[in-house]
C-alpha cells in the first residue's frame, strides 16, 4: 500500500507542475465539513446510514486543491447486535473543471486511505480494515470574494479488507473487498 501513496503523492506533484496558474486566487486553506451518507455494499448486501464528512484541504493553484478528508457514519444491520460504525479516509487531490471566476464550480476527485468498520457480532467486538482508493465528482458553489461556500460530493470508495481483529484477536492477510458510497453536502471555509 505504501507503494499505492507514493505514486498518488508523485501525480499530485506532476499535476501542481502543469498548473500554470499556481500563483491565483484560489490558494491557501479550506475546511468543509457537513453531513453525509455513507452506503457500504459487498457480497450481495447493501446497508446505508447517517454520518458526518470532512476535508481539511489546500488550493495549491486556480484548478487543483490537494488534502486529507473522511467520513464516517452508523450502520443499521439486523444481523449485528448493535449498529456498525463505518469509516474511510485518506487524502485526496480535486481538479476543478472551470476557473475560479465561476461562482458553481464541477470538480473531479481522487485519493486513497484507509477504510474501517466496528460491529459486535454475537457479543464479540469485530473491528475490520484495510486500504481504500477513491474517486468522486463534485460541485463547489461560493459567492466571489466570499470566504464561505457550499459543496455536495459523490465519492465512489473500494476498501480491501486485509486485517480483521475479533474479541482481541488479529488475522491479517484477507482479502475481503467492500465498497462504501459516500454522499456528502455542506460548508467550506476558505482561510486565505
Amino acid at each position: 500500500m505504501k507503494y499505492v501513496y507514493s505514486l498518488l503523492a508523485i501525480a499530485i506533484v506532476a499535476i501542481t507542475i502543469t498548473d500554470a496558474s499556481l500563483a491565483q486566487t484560489r490558494k491557501g486553506f479550506e475546511v468543509g465539513i457537513g453531513p453525509g451518507l455513507l452506503v457500504a455494499s459487498g457480497d450481495g448486501e447493501s446497508d446505508s446510514g447517517f454520518g458526518a464528512h470532512l476535508t481539511l484541504g489546500y488550493g495549491i493553484g486556480e484548478r487543483f486543491t490537494i488534502g486529507i478528508n473522511g467520513a464516517a457514519g452508523i450502520i443499521s444491520d439486523d444481523e449485528v447486535d448493535d449498529d456498525i460504525t463505518a469509516s474511510v479516509g485518506g487524502i485526496f487531490g480535486r481538479l476543478y473543471f472551470s476557473s475560479p471566476e465561476k461562482q458553481g464550480r464541477p470538480y473531479f476527485t481522487f485519493g486513497g486511505g484507509q477504510g474501517r468498520f466496528e460491529a459486535e457480532i454475537e457479543g464479540v467486538s469485530v473491528e475490520v480494515s484495510g486500504p481504500s482508493g477513491m474517486i468522486g465528482a463534485g460541485f463547489d458553489y461560493m459567492r466571489a470574494g466570499s470566504k464561505l461556500g457550499f459543496y455536495g460530493e459523490l465519492n465512489y470508495n473500494v476498501v480491501n479488507f486485509d486485517e480483521v481483529s475479533v474479541g482481541g484477536f488479529t488475522v491479517n492477510g484477507l482479502d475481503i473487498d467492500i465498497d462504501y458510497i459516500v454522499f456528502a453536502a455542506g460548508l467550506r471555509f476558505r482561510l486565505q
